[in-house]
């Protein structure tokens, strides 16, 4: 199996050749390969770790339960719909904010 450090991962570019080759001759290698690559990314931002690792794990179990590499990614879609929708629902909230501040600024004396 060939070992990759943590910098070695973030420094390179996916291969989608390798990972291909390493899953079909190497399974498990592919598997301790994948798991690695995870972790140095969720590493390399600390302040978004803990929000990174639970992201991975809904991803895991996804995969797990899902029965197909279809309908995971249909699950995965779902779960980045429902962040995107969620995003979007602060971001309105946040511009209220930012309208009611403006009209709160244009009734100050000038």
């Amino acid at each position: 199996m060939v070992e990759l450090t943590r910098h070695k991962i973030m420094q390179t570019a996916f291969d989608f050749d390798f990972w291909s080759d390493l899953a079909k001759r190497d399974p498990e290698g592919f598997f301790r390969m994948r798991n690695a690559a995870i972790r140095a990314l969720i590493a390399s931002r600390p302040e978004h770790a803990e929000r990174g690792m639970q992201l991975q794990a809904s991803i895991d179990a996804m995969r797990a339960t899902a029965g197909s590499p279809s309908a995971a990614l249909r699950g995965i879609f779902g779960m980045l719909g429902d962040y995107l929708a969620a995003l979007n629902n602060s971001i309105e909230v946040a511009a209220g904010g930012v309208r009611k501040l403006e009209r709160l600024r244009n009734q100050l004396p000038k």
